[in-house]
């Protein structure tokens, strides 16, 4: 059945930050720091020696942005700037360069969204569902060879704060609110695999 084990603590507290696995290290992006307010912060966990390092910031704070990596590569999209009071949709994409430890902005989302998901098929990234000014179906993908985003088939509906992933070929996404507002949100439990 396996077993839970407390390793070293994140040094920055926060919520709502990506996260992803990145040269042997699981990276975490962003987020809502202790006060609510967003932050710029990376910090990458070393499991071999059970310590975090830190990475060079975002190039801005952000929170509720979504991570993958493509070809060793992580890129960061997405997310909103502003406090709890006012959260503002971002179209950016930031990619990051683990040998040079360093930021670059790239082709921006074309649905600016943050609470979205994304997920990796043939060395694209499928960005998923989301909240602008009103929770989206919106189905977005980025090349990252031609840095050129493309539309695609939509999600069935309108989702955000639900989970993705590359499988088998396929994007599933998993759950989510119907609802941006977290008091009247719905939880779902359909499931949804688009084939490549």
């Amino acid at each position: 059945p396996g077993r839970w084990t407390t390793l070293a603590s994140l040094p920055t507290a926060r919520q709502e930050g990506a996260v992803a696995a990145l040269g042997g290290r699981v990276v975490v992006i962003g987020g809502l720091g202790a006060t609510g307010e967003p932050v710029s912060t990376v910090e990458a966990y070393d499991p071999g020696a059970n310590r975090w390092e830190t990475r060079a910031p975002l190039p801005a704070p952000s929170h509720h942005a979504a991570a993958a990596v493509v070809a060793g590569r992580l890129f960061v999209v997405g997310g909103y700037t502003g406090t709890a009071v006012s959260w503002i949709p971002q179209s950016t994409v930031y990619e990051y360069d683990p040998d040079r430890n360093s930021w670059a902005t790239r082709a921006p989302l074309p649905t600016p969204r943050g609470a979205l998901a994304v997920a990796v098929i043939g060395g694209r990234v499928h960005a998923l569902g989301g909240s602008g000014r009103h929770v989206t179906n919106a189905h977005e993908v980025y090349d990252v060879g031609a840095d050129r985003w493309s539309g695609a088939s939509p999600l069935p509906s309108a989702r955000d704060h639900h989970a993705a992933i590359g499988f088998r070929g396929r994007v599933w996404v998993l759950g989510g609110r119907e609802s941006g507002c977290p008091a009247a949100g719905s939880s779902r439990r359909s499931r949804w695999r688009r084939r490549t």
